[in-house]
């Protein structure tokens, strides 16, 4: 009976292997299930699938390419997942100026996960470009295009690099109301001539960027990393986003390139960008260009938490953040080194923008003409909670805030050190005919040439109640406190 029962298990285990082999065999060869289509890329030459629609990725070399594979998907309904193992997979094959996936662009038009090996290892690449195109040409085409409304299509693992698009999203463009999440992914050198140089998200869909890095890529107008249009959404979270600048290909920053992160409202639509735990840094945009961070163009909404944002450099306004129209909130976040004509970290309202800052830290930016840290303008309104503002620095006025127009501003419990202004208000300026009320709190060491402290001129209504202003510094007049015109009341100072 032993011998027996030992004669039945190594049958057992002989069938057992036998059918995993087979399953390996079908697996590898893509062949459906119930569950989806699997395929393993196995070739990084770009081919086309040899009989699409039959379930099978197999080229006319009888391997499984990734464009092969990507055809397959698109001809079977159901959601579906490639895996793409280590290497470069280039586009080969250029461009007819169609939406067709065996052409240019890798186009997906159904639920699809793409997963790498790793972003280290594992290469989507634009090609190489046409003989004699200029330096902003990077690749063949863009590497994905999206057309599947309402699906869902996401990539994983993978360094997305070189891809090129005369227009919108130079490696990933959402042209759907599909959601897209790029997971554990390097996107870097894309380029777009206008919007979205790594992502363009156009037509409302959704865009989730998580533990990913976007960086050295290129838009003309309107976000080199990110663009989100119409009323789209868009997250970043736990990423980098990072030296996106015309200057990556050898081009002037200063002429040309758009902020990293843009909100770009058409129709009069109000898109949603929401940033967390990230790093924005080193950005650069051109001297027309507001928003070398984040632009919020349109009326849209941006939500900014835990995120740093380090260097990023504008000849327009706003280094770090633009808000235009839209609603901005900003928490707990930090902004060091940003510079601009106005507003060295963040500008506020072109018109009627509103903008919450609460437990964030200014240091070390600057300004060419007013707000080293922070300028609001327009109609807008800005409130501003438990914050600190240091070494901040302003050519003109407000060498950490300037508040101007007829705005409305309201300060709580936040603290001025140190900034320096070249005219008035060494740490804020008021010039505007709206409301300003500033409580609690404390300037510290500011200076300018007047109103070392704090100057208001604007004769609109100045509150300050329970501030200490102390060791403030003007060269000509108001060491502590400049007032030159308006309704001011000062309570417990």
């Amino acid at each position: 009976p032993d011998q027996r029962r030992a004669g039945s298990v190594v049958r057992a285990a002989i069938a057992l292997a036998l059918v995993l082999a087979v399953m390996l065999g079908l697996r590898a060869a893509g062949v459906a299930s119930a569950a989806g289509l699997n395929f393993v890329v196995n070739d990084t030459t770009d081919r086309v699938d040899a009989s699409v629609g039959d379930g099978v990725c197999r080229t006319s070399a009888g391997t499984c390419s990734l464009r092969a594979a990507i055809q397959e998907t698109n001809a079977q309904p159901g959601a579906d997942s490639i895996q793409v193992p280590a290497g470069v997979y280039a586009l080969g094959i250029r461009p007819l100026n169609q939406n067709d996936v065996t052409t240019g662009d890798l186009d997906v038009t159904d639920s699809l996960t793409i997963s790498g090996a790793g972003a280290g290892v594992t290469t989507v690449d634009g090609g190489m470009p046409p003989a004699g195109s200029p330096p902003d040409v990077r690749g063949l085409d863009r590497l994905f295009e999206v057309l599947a409304d309402g699906a869902t299509v996401a990539f994983a693992g993978l360094t997305l690099s070189d891809g090129y698009a005369a227009e919108y999203g130079g490696a990933i463009f959402n042209n759907s109301t599909a959601t897209v999440t790029v997971t554990d992914s390097t996107l870097t050198g894309n380029v777009a001539g206008k919007t979205g140089g790594a992502i363009d998200n156009h037509l409302g869909g959704a865009v989730h960027v998580t533990s990913s890095e976007l960086s050295r890529n290129v838009a003309l107008d309107s976000g080199s990393a990110i663009n989100n249009n119409r009323d789209g959404t868009v997250t970043v979270s736990n990423s980098t986003v990072s030296f996106n600048t015309a200057a990556a290909l050898g081009l002037d920053p200063v002429l040309k390139g758009a902020g990293a992160i843009g909100n770009k409202a058409e129709l009069d639509a109000r898109g949603t960008i929401t940033v967390t735990d990230s790093e924005i840094s080193e950005n650069n945009a051109a001297i027309a260009q507001s928003g070398a961070g984040i632009a919020n163009d349109g009326a849209g909404t941006v939500v900014v938490e835990r995120t740093t944002f380090s260097k990023n450099h504008t000849e327009a306004d706003g280094g770090a953040i633009y808000n235009g129209d839209g609603e901005l909130t900003v928490i707990d976040s930090t902004f060091t080194d940003n510079a601009a004509d106005n507003g060295g970290a963040v500008y506020n309202s072109l018109k009627e923008g509103q903008a919450t800052i609460a437990g964030s830290d200014f240091s070390q930016n600057s300004a060419l003409a007013r707000g080293g840290a922070l300028a609001s303008s327009g109609s807008g309104t800005l409130v501003l909670r438990d914050s600190t503002f240091s070494k901040n620095s302003a050519a003109d006025a407000g060498g950490a805030i300037t508040s101007e127009d007829k705005g409305t501003a309201v300060i709580e419990s936040s603290t001025f050190s140190e900034n320096v202004a070249g005219g008035e208000g060494g740490g804020m300026h008021a010039n505007s005919g709206g409301e300003i009320t500033v409580n609690g709190g404390a300037f510290t060491g500011n200076s300018a040439l007047s109103g070392g402290g704090f100057g208001n001129e604007g004769g609109g209504r100045l509150t300050i109640n329970g501030t200490r202003f102390s060791a403030n510094h003007a060269a000509e007049a108001g060491g502590g406190i400049l007032i030159q015109s308006g309704e001011v009341r000062l309570v417990n100072i």
